[in-house]
C-alpha cells in the first residue's frame, strides 16, 4: 500500500505544470549594452491597474560574477511606476547563481521617460504593442548577449 501511495506521489508531482515562460524582447540600451525582456506568461492584473511580471535584463559585457537578472517586477499603469522586487543573478546558461529576496523597504519609482523601463511599461499597459520578437521559454541569455555583441560591433 505504501508503495502504491508513493507512485501517485510521485505521479502528481511530475504533473504540476512548470512555470510558463515566453520572453519577448522590450528593449535594447541605445548604446547596445543591455536588453530587457518580459516573461509575457507571468503578466498578471491585480487591482488597480496594477501587473506584476518578471523582467529578465542581459549584459552585453559585465564586470559582476553573473551574465543576467531576472526581477519580478510591479507595474502601476495609472501611476506610470514600478516596484522591482526579488532578483535573481544567472549565468549565460540560465543557471541561477544568487538571489537577492525583496526588501519591503524598496518602494515604487518613477519611470523616467524614453528609458528602457518606460518601453516595458508602456508594453504591460498596452500604450505601445508587445513586440513580435519571441525567443520562447528557455532564458535566451547567450542568444540575447550575442546579438548585443552584433549590434555594437
Amino acid at each position: 500500500m505504501k508503495l502504491i501511495s508513493l507512485a501517485v506521489l510521485m505521479l502528481s508531482v511530475a504533473a504540476t505544470p512548470a512555470l510558463a515562460e515566453d520572453w519577448v524582447l522590450a528593449t535594447v540600451s541605445d548604446d547596445s549594452s543591455a536588453a530587457l525582456l518580459i516573461d509575457v506568461d507571468t503578466i498578471g492584473d491585480e487591482a488597480g491597474g496594477i501587473h506584476g511580471l518578471r523582467v529578465l535584463t542581459v549584459m552585453k559585457v559585465t564586470t559582476q560574477s553573473f551574465d543576467a537578472l531576472v526581477s519580478d517586477v510591479r507595474v502601476d499603469c495609472g501611476a506610470h511606476k514600478i516596484r522591482v522586487g526579488r532578483t535573481s543573478a544567472h549565468d549565460l546558461t540560465g543557471k541561477q547563481l544568487l538571489v537577492e529576496e525583496d526588501g519591503p523597504e524598496l518602494g515604487w519609482d518613477a519611470v523616467t521617460p524614453g528609458s528602457n523601463y518606460d518601453t516595458v511599461v508602456k508594453m504591460v499597459c498596452q500604450e505601445t504593442p508587445m513586440s513580435k520578437a519571441h525567443y520562447g521559454a528557455k532564458m535566451p541569455i547567450a542568444k540575447v548577449r550575442a546579438e548585443l555583441v552584433r549590434r555594437g560591433s
